[in-house]
Parts: C-alpha cells; sequence; structure tokens
C-alpha cells in the first residue's frame, strides 16, 4: 500500500470537493452570460433579464435558450402538421436532480489516500424528464413541463 503525505492528501480533498460541488464555467446563468457576453449585450433587455433569471420565453432563440438554462439533455426532430420543429428536453437524474453530474457521488480519505466513488444514491439512476422547448424556425413556439431551477 501506498500512503500518501498529509498534505498531498489533503491537496487531493480540497480538488475532489471543489469538483462535487459544481463549480463549473456553465452551472449558472452568469456563468453563461459571461462566457457570452458580447451576443448576450446586444440581445433586448426582456430577453437579457429572462435569460438572468434562467427562464425561457416564447421568442427566444436556441442561443438564448442555452445561455438561460444549458444544453439539454437530449434533442429530435418531431414532424408536425405545420412543419419540422425540434425539440430541446431537459431531464434531471432521480430526486438527486440539478446540473451536477457527479451529485450522488461519494468521498473517502484514509491513511491510503483520497478516493473517489461516483454513482446513484439508491434508486435514483432513472431519469425523470422535466421540461421540453420547442423550437420551429430557431425561435421558442411551446414548452412544456416545469421550468426547474
Amino acid at each position: 500500500m501506498i500512503k500518501l503525505p498529509t498534505s498531498l492528501a489533503l491537496s487531493a480533498l480540497l480538488a475532489v470537493a471543489a469538483l462535487l460541488s459544481g463549480c463549473t464555467t456553465s452551472t449558472t446563468p452568469m456563468n453563461r452570460i459571461d462566457a457570452n457576453r458580447a451576443e448576450y449585450e446586444t440581445w433586448p433587455l426582456d430577453v437579457k433579464q429572462a435569460v438572468l433569471d434562467g427562464r425561457v420565453e416564447k421568442g427566444m432563440t436556441s442561443k438564448q435558450v442555452e445561455v438561460a438554462i444549458g444544453e439539454p439533455t437530449g434533442k429530435e426532430l418531431r414532424e408536425t402538421r405545420q412543419g419540422s420543429r425540434e425539440v430541446w428536453t431537459y431531464k434531471t437524474k432521480g430526486s438527486a436532480g440539478g446540473s451536477n453530474p457527479l451529485k450522488g457521488s461519494t468521498v473517502s480519505v484514509g491513511t491510503w489516500g483520497v478516493g473517489v466513488q461516483s454513482g446513484p444514491l439508491g434508486n435514483n439512476d432513472a431519469y425523470v424528464e422535466t421540461f421540453e422547448v420547442v423550437f420551429e424556425n430557431d425561435r421558442v413556439v411551446d414548452t412544456n413541463g416545469s421550468q426547474a431551477k
């Protein structure tokens, strides 16, 4: 068995804790706005406010939706009598929910070092559909479900 010095184990633990806390550049509307600042500044005031609030409104473009609520879990084309519509689906994982893919992970620290085990807690591995955004000609024409924040 390899023993890590205490300072190395502590550093590894802090790095893992930062990862597990969801410290990524796209977890909040503000982070996504900052990453797309130049384009965001050209949008109308009501759209900017909706994006800042993490809301989707009819008439928004796919880029505005992406900045407001992030990347969808899935995208599909649906044929209707009116033509083709693109549907973005946002799903949360079990009751853990949220946008942190490592939620439900376990960090273990012992004399042997630091370990991370990622996976569902209990029966939280089933996806539950929560929200759909329907686009026609790159504009939101409808939403279905609840906009979870």
